[in-house]
């Protein structure tokens, strides 16, 4: 699977918002989301992006995947969950699969899966 993270900016409303498109679904929201800097912590730090004119795109791993496929389900309003796994990839040194069981646990708890 490739992500592609695209930004759409607007001068009339002075917003910036982003969607992220994969294979199989959009992710749009705003681009002063946690779920935005997560997202990038989590798929794109550390890899080879492309960038063209559709905007950023890297290829994804399972782990990518489940990923985003859960962050489509946790809504951006979420934010302090959001911010939580924001702290877990920064500050906290959490890897990546103990990231994915955190944000599954919070999924199936709120019903969300």
């Amino acid at each position: 699977m490739r992500a592609t993270w695209n930004l759409r900016y607007s001068s009339q409303h002075a917003f910036v918002d982003s969607v992220l498109k994969t294979s199989g679904f959009e992710l749009a929201q705003s681009n002063e989301s946690w779920r935005s800097v997560a997202i990038y912590k989590f798929c794109f730090d550390k890899k080879t992006v492309s960038i063209d004119e559709n905007g950023m795109s890297v290829e994804c791993d399972k782990l990518d995947e489940e990923f985003l496929r859960l962050a489509r389900l946790v809504p951006a309003r979420d934010h302090k969950i959001w911010q939580q796994i924001c702290e877990m990839l920064f500050s906290k040194g959490k890897d990546r699969g103990e990231v994915l069981e955190f944000l599954r646990t919070y999924a199936i708890a709120r019903g969300l899966s």
